[in-house]
């Protein structure tokens, strides 16, 4: 297994989760890895953020400290040796830029694409709110929230702690190998959600045989 260490700021997230059959993420497995399911279910989250202060090997990225991502990703979990290791699985990347798009298709065989994107944040003494757009063919497609301004302890076993304590990204690499990415961040709280929204056509940006029928099927908002 290859390994490669990005540290990185991400602000802001809005998380969309989704029930969706094994089945479908069986064929985007990286070798050495599992599904890691919720509570028996499998799920797929659609994720919007600031991306900041962003150092691969420890090497700040020019021009890349402040951008936005979208991105499609499912749970995972790797066993190294007595240590089972859970992480994510990147489907689909979408930053605004061509630097850091050409850097992580490249040296970690994502799958990052570069659109148009805007993002708006605004924030008072009793809610947060919270937007990510991307434009694909001229069309905006949007991922938002608002949530209470309080942060709030994670409590284990949740939702929110499901989908937090994942500090690992795994990519399929060159020869059945996998690449291994570590994710060094502090813990993280959360906000609670008074409303979302989701709309995305996905057809055009994301893998071909991934239907994106799974978006009938709603877990939760995380903010």
């Amino acid at each position: 297994m290859s390994i490669l260490s990005l540290s990185c700021a991400w602000r802001n997230l809005v998380l969309a989760n989704y029930r969706i059959d094994p089945k479908v993420l069986a064929p985007y497995l990286p070798t050495h890895t599992a599904l890691d399911l919720y509570q028996g279910e499998c799920l797929i989250s659609i994720v919007g953020f600031l991306f900041l202060d962003v150092k691969v090997l420890g090497i700040p990225w020019p021009f890349h400290q402040k951008f936005e991502e979208f991105n499609l990703r499912f749970y995972v979990t790797h066993q190294h040796g007595k240590e089972i290791r859970r992480g994510v699985v990147f489907l689909s990347e979408f930053v605004p830029n061509y630097g850091f798009t050409l850097m992580a298709n490249v040296f970690a065989r994502e799958k990052y694409r570069k659109y148009p994107m805007r993002h708006a944040i605004q924030a008072n003494e009793e809610q947060v709110s919270a937007a990510y757009d991307f434009q694909v063919d001229g069309r905006w497609n949007s991922l938002s929230a608002v949530a209470e301004a309080t942060e709030y302890k994670i409590i284990p076993g949740s939702l929110e702690d499901f989908i937090a304590e994942h500090y690992y990204g795994y990519n399929k690499w060159y020869g059945n190998r996998t690449l291994e990415l570590q994710l060094k961040r502090p813990a993280w709280k959360y906000q609670k959600l008074l409303s979302f929204k989701v709309d995305c056509k996905f057809e055009d940006s994301i893998p071909r045989n991934l239907s994106p029928s799974f978006m009938k099927s709603p877990i939760r908002c995380n903010l």
